[in-house]
């Protein structure tokens, strides 16, 4: 049995290993990391009315930041960025917008750490731009050749060729937008 993870990986950067993305989840579990190691504590925060919701309050303790890595010690400055206690509904509706950066970070931890070759979201987005260029290109070309014949009063090869690479352009480009979710690829390390 191991107690701990392999090589001092953090539950967010294991998240990032499994799946590919970093999401909330990930996010929500580094909380939770911290918690455990005494950089915050979370208590419960009773109902305040009969239908009212259970809410959380981080506090941030008196443990320095130091040792954290770039995107524990960003999600960290921007929980506790109006003071040293927040409540998980305070963070509702404005946290949200914190929480790209923190991914980024946490994107560039994992390539640092030499877990992926490059950004994971960067090489996805990467495919799924060049399959929708790939995929333009190829409709652009069919509808061009489909113009030549319908105004030709006889078919020549060229036309042919054009339409023919137009269509498989066309399936190429498909082809690289469905496969782009599993293009990132992680290293032998990873």
């Amino acid at each position: 049995a191991e107690y701990d993870s392999p090589d001092d990986l953090r539950p967010a950067e294991l998240g990032v290993l499994m799946d590919e993305k970093a999401d909330t989840l990930d996010i929500s579990a580094t909380i939770v990391d911290l918690a455990s190691r005494g950089y915050l504590e979370i208590t419960d925060v009773p109902k305040s009315w009969l239908f009212g919701k259970v809410d959380y309050a981080f506090d941030r303790t008196a443990k320095t930041e130091e040792g954290l890595r770039g995107y524990e010690a960003l999600l960290l400055k921007h929980l506790f960025a109006d003071g040293q206690r927040v409540t998980m509904s305070q963070l509702k509706d404005s946290f949200y917008t914190e929480l790209k950066e923190v991914k980024d970070a946490l994107y560039k931890e994992v390539v640092d750490r030499k877990l992926f070759a490059d950004n994971p979201e960067k090489i996805r987005t990467t495919y799924v731009v060049s399959g929708i260029a790939v995929f333009v290109i190829g409709l652009i070309s069919a509808f061009i050749a489909i113009g030549w014949v319908s105004d030709a009063t006889s078919l020549q090869s060229g036309q042919f060729i054009l339409m023919g690479l137009g269509i498989a352009l066309t399936l190429i480009g498909i082809a690289g937008l469905i496969i782009s979710p599993q293009m990132p690829r992680k290293s032998g390390y990873g």
